[in-house]
């Protein structure tokens, strides 16, 4: 008899607690649009990859870049620019790694700043400073002695992003300027400004924590 009389009261409750699941649903996606992350905190890292025109002061190349973000704010990045052979191309091909920091988002989110447009959040998080080396192979007529034909060196970077969607995973077009120091005296400073289209993607690792996991 216990058990019979259970049922009658068991099953109301179930239905309210899918009546109460079903009607806070919207509710949280509503904050999870507007709390500022646009899904940043979805994963711990944040993978992009994009590839675009560089122009180097005189000459183009096509430049492909490659990055690792820690909740999309410090990580690591890996480039590499390809010329082609032209020749008022002052570095024939370059490989390029370092580490970059994106300074804004961090800050802003604290402060209670994120508060849309998306893309303007976004947009202004973006800002990122970056620091590295480079080995790039110059031109045949650029390397006589005491030029050598390989050059190192360190690279400093600014760049901005516009996402084309209102979420940090998606498509983007980023905006880059960036030095390169050579190591040799003789090598004048090389600087470039690159315009590229990428793709954001968020992957959920738990590198802090094995055990943790996202709260719905």
């Amino acid at each position: 008899m216990t058990a019979r009389g259970a049922r009658p009261t068991a099953l109301p409750g179930v239905v309210a607690a899918v009546v109460a699941t079903a009607c806070l649903a919207p509710a949280r996606a509503a904050r999870g649009a507007d709390d500022g992350l646009y899904g940043r905190f979805d994963g711990d890292l944040m993978l992009s990859a994009e590839a675009g025109p560089t122009e180097s002061f005189p000459g183009e190349a096509l430049s492909v870049r490659l990055g690792l973000h820690y909740l999309a704010t410090a990580g690591v990045f890996a480039a590499y620019d390809e010329s082609f052979g032209l020749a008022a191309q002052p570095v024939w091909r370059a490989f390029a790694g370092g580490v970059e920091l994106r300074p804004l988002f961090l800050a802003r989110f604290a402060t209670d700043f994120e508060h849309g447009p998306a893309l303007l959040d976004l947009f202004a998080d973006s800002f990122a400073l970056a620091l590295g080396g480079y080995l790039a192979q110059l031109p045949t007529s650029a390397c006589e002695p005491p030029v050598r034909c390989l050059d190192t060196g360190l690279v400093a970077a600014a760049s901005i992003e516009l996402p084309l969607l209102p979420q940090i995973d998606g498509p983007f077009l980023a905006l880059r300027t960036s030095l390169r120091w050579s190591e040799q005296e003789h090598v004048a400073l090389d600087g470039m400004l690159g315009l590229t289209l990428g793709w954001h993607g968020i992957v959920p690792t738990h590198l802090v924590d094995a055990s943790d996991r996202l709260v719905p």
